[in-house]
């Protein structure tokens, strides 16, 4: 007697299950791997953003350490756009905001110190006590800045504040 000799393999059926199964679990992962891109894309810009803005911050902090204020700058309500020093070495040291950095001049030569990708759409200076008082000269430094690259669409902005006093304190 011929028997039917049982075959080893799949049957149609199974393969299109299998194949189902897989491209389930493909299609799940790919909105999962979606997904985790957009928060490393998010968090690159966040930390781009904070790193520009920190440069700044302590770029102008340092030269306002041992800079001098001038009386004429005092303003306690935040409306200065613009900070002039005068540094023991440098000379006229002056921070403006043009329309998408930070600019420092010194001796005439200007600079952006803030990344390209970022931009700033805010900077203010408090400036309290300037030689007045015989109190400690604070600046206060605000700033607004936003991610701003071509290569993605992310947007996100930061508001950072710092106050710095000067060194120069002497006391009676």
């Amino acid at each position: 007697m011929t028997g039917i000799k049982k075959k080893n393999g799949f049957t149609l059926i199974e393969t299109v299950v299998a194949t189902f199964v897989f491209s389930v679990v493909v299609i799940a992962s790919q909105g999962v791997f979606g997904k985790a891109l957009t928060v490393v894309k998010s968090g690159t810009a966040a930390q781009r953003v904070q790193e520009s803005a920190q440069y700044a911050l302590e770029l102008m902090a340092r030269d306002i350490r041992v800079s001098s204020v001038s009386a004429d700058q005092e303003d306690a309500l935040c409306a200065l756009s613009q900070l002039i020093l005068v540094h023991p070495v440098l000379g006229s040291v002056v921070y403006r905001h043009d329309s998408t950095s930070i600019e420092r001049t010194v001796g005439g030569t200007s600079g952006h110190i803030t990344a390209d990708d970022v931009l700033i759409q805010g900077l203010s200076f408090c400036v309290r006590h300037a030689g007045v008082d015989g109190e400690q000269t604070r600046v206060t430094i605000l700033i607004d800045a936003v991610y701003n690259s071509e290569k993605t669409s992310e947007q996100k902005e930061l508001r950072v504040q710092t106050t710095v006093s000067l060194r120069d304190y002497e006391t009676e």
